[in-house]
């Protein structure tokens, strides 16, 4: 239906409705059991945009009063009723529409703020009439507030309602569920109007059982056609001499008032059960849902979750637990079962820590290894807490795994691949600062520990003693015995050196036949003896392959003073060298 048809259909039923009350009114002493109108009004505005309400107001006002010369009512009390009906709609459209939710009708919260809006309506219709002086008598006042107030819980939860499902769920009024509900409408029409023509059996409580099971089946729609039928149903038969049914035995009027009654108790057990059958079915989706995203996530994490009862010993898993073990979901958890799974090296620290959490509590963390029946390993981590009574003793025991197996084993990769890495910069830092003939430090390398250890005596006021080698004559071994000779010189040579030297100070290559000794926080009479040490094992080696030829050395040493610096102290220790060298050579000779 087009919007801007709605409030014309609405306002031709408005009139449809209120002529035939009426006049169902006229045939029952004056009096009416519902009144339609009412709930069609109220309907109306909520189903409508506030910035459309004026046009709703003018047209069912303008029926209004064509119904009212249709019935010959006079101006006045059109009039007045209008007014009234006018400010009642508006009252329960405003109180209600403010807080309801787009469900209208389908909470009870909202259901209950309706009942309100509605005795907030009635009470304002009944002040406007009573203001205008219309001479009613208290009974009046009350059976019109009991019609009104009927005719608005009765018409307007069934207007409502049926427009926004065929709004929402259309498709589905064309299928089988659609032939269903009118069918079971149709059922409780055609049963009410037996009960209320017959007089041999007290039956009422018959429409009243097939209410509540039609609400049971199609919820809010058919809580509301329900009881808009059996009004009408009511209604006519009340109108029309067709109603048999009397348990009071009494006068019309009482008659009216009980069959109210009646339908109120209806209206009190249909609605609220329909509201609750829709919460309770809105909780049961969301639960879903909510079980079904946690399944994802379970399945998506490689997680699962258990929990064991204390008191029976049974294990609940989730479908993660079985996933993580490798198990078919038919598979019953048993507390032997679970001990089987752990690996043997992790088996008893695992259920140490479950002892501990049963008596102590906390939340205890793990790394277990679990062993599937096909042997492989999976890596996971679990968390285990208690669930404790009002006695803080331990009645169930829950806890999480997580399969973290793929994350382990990259880790393991990672430790390998920076072992590899750290080798190789090792080597490289080997290659870069070692030299490949000897294996001692190369030239820059032990310049590097010349200048940084300087800086560290400076700032700590201690010395350091250093030595310069040269081995005497190497240029006639090379000639006489080859390079390849020398090298082998060099390479013993530099053993010497280190084998003496060890973890007192640093020994390297410059260059060709010299290299240099540091002797950083040694005294200078210590580092004089290790030089010394090493210029005696150069002389008493005996060098087989060069015929006995002696290899011997020349040292120079020095000892840093306050103030200088590597080009001083290396230039003293050259300088007292050279003078080892003057001196006829296998010497050691200290810088003045």
């Amino acid at each position: 239906m087009q919007p801007g048809t709605w409030p014309v259909v609405a306002a031709l039923a408005y009139f449809i409705a209120g002529v035939t009350i009426y006049r169902w009114a006229v045939n029952m002493e004056g009096l009416a059991m519902v009144w339609p109108t009412a709930g069609i009004f109220v309907a109306t505005f909520l189903l409508t945009r506030q910035n459309q309400w004026p046009v709703v107001a003018i047209l069912f006002c303008l029926v209004s009063v064509v119904g009212g010369w249709v019935v010959g009512m006079g101006p006045g009390s059109v009039a007045i009723h209008i007014a009234a009906n006018l400010v009642h709609a508006l009252v329960c459209a405003l109180i209600f529409g403010r807080f309801a939710t787009q469900r209208a009708f389908s909470t009870t919260a909202d259901l209950g703020r309706f009942c309100l809006a509605t005795v907030a309506g009635v009470a304002a219709n009944c002040a406007i009439i009573f203001l205008a002086g219309m001479g009613w008598t208290l009974t009046e006042f009350l059976n019109w507030s009991a019609t009104l107030g009927l005719g608005t819980l009765t018409v307007a939860p069934m207007i409502v309602t049926v427009a926004r499902e065929i709004q929402e769920n259309r498709a589905r009024w064309t299928t089988a569920y659609g032939a269903e509900a009118f069918g079971l409408l149709a059922l409780v029409m055609a049963v009410t109007w037996f009960v209320a023509t017959q007089a041999s059996y007290p039956l009422l409580f018959v429409p009243f059982a097939g209410a509540v099971l039609v609400t049971h089946r199609l919820g809010p729609i058919g809580a509301a056609a329900c009881i808009a039928s059996i009004a009408t149903v009511g209604s006519y038969t009340l109108a029309f001499d067709t109603y048999a049914l009397n348990p009071i035995g009494k006068s019309q009027a009482e008659l009216v008032n009980f069959f109210q009654f009646y339908l109120l108790v209806i209206i009190s057990v249909c609605l609220p059960l329909a509201a609750l059958r829709n919460e309770g079915r809105d909780l049961m989706r969301r639960l879903k849902t909510n079980r079904d995203l946690l399944a994802t996530a379970e399945e998506l994490a490689n997680f699962g979750r258990w929990r064991m009862d204390m008191r029976t010993k049974i294990i609940v898993w989730s479908e993660g637990i079985y996933r993580i073990y490798g198990l078919p979901s038919s598979q019953k958890p048993t507390v032997k079962l679970t001990r089987e799974f752990f690996h043997p090296e992790d088996r008893d620290q695992a259920f140490r820590k479950l002892e501990h959490c049963i008596e102590h509590g906390g939340t205890i963390y793990g790394t277990p290894r679990i062993v599937r029946r096909d042997g492989t390993i999976r890596h996971v981590e679990s968390i285990l807490m208690r669930e404790v009574d009002e006695h803080g003793r331990t009645t169930a025991l829950f806890g999480t795994f997580q399969d973290v197996t793929e994350r382990v084993m990259a880790l393991e990769d990672l430790q390998a691949a920076k072992k590899v890495a750290e080798a190789e910069a090792f080597a490289a830092r080997l290659l870069a600062e070692t030299d490949q003939l000897t294996g001692l430090n190369n030239r820059r390398k032990i310049l590097d520990l010349l200048s940084a250890n300087l800086a560290d005596c400076a700032e700590t006021g201690r010395i350091m003693p250093i030595a310069i080698l040269d081995i005497d004559h190497f240029k006639s071994i090379n000639d006489q015995h080859g390079h390849a000779m020398g090298d082998q010189v060099l390479r013993k040579v530099a053993t010497i050196c280190r084998e003496t030297i060890r973890e007192n100070g640093f020994v390297g290559r410059l260059g060709g036949e010299e290299f240099l000794f540091l002797f950083p926080g040694l005294s200078e009479v210590r580092a004089h003896e290790l030089v010394e040490l090493v210029r005696l094992r150069l002389q008493e080696k005996v060098w087989e392959e060069m015929d006995g030829l002696p290899v011997t050395g020349s040292f120079g040493m020095a000892t840093t003073v306050e103030g200088a610096d590597e080009t001083w102290l290396l230039q003293a220790a050259d300088n007292a060298l050279y003078e080892a060298k003057r001196s006829g050579r296998n010497c050691l000779k200290v810088a003045a």
